[in-house]
């Protein structure tokens, strides 16, 4: 499965309104977060060996939902 690094809420809603996936995995996570580092590698491993089609990770950062009211909405 790939993983793709969320930039702005417009890059996020153009995975989330593309009807081609059959499974979207959100993670949101943050850069200052302890537990969040702690299982980052892992959690890439675990989401790059899943051999499932047309299906992706979303990795969101805290921050930007934070900095981006867009988010906020949804």
């Amino acid at each position: 499965m790939k993983l793709i690094n969320i930039e702005s809420f417009e890059h996020f809603n153009s995975y989330l309104n593309n009807n081609i996936y059959y499974f979207i995995i959100i993670n949101v996570s943050a850069s200052w977060c302890k537990p969040c580092n702690a299982i980052k590698d892992d959690f890439s491993d675990y989401i790059t060996n899943i051999q499932q089609k047309n299906s992706i990770c979303l990795k969101i950062d805290y921050d930007l939902i934070e900095e981006e009211p867009e988010f906020h909405e949804i």
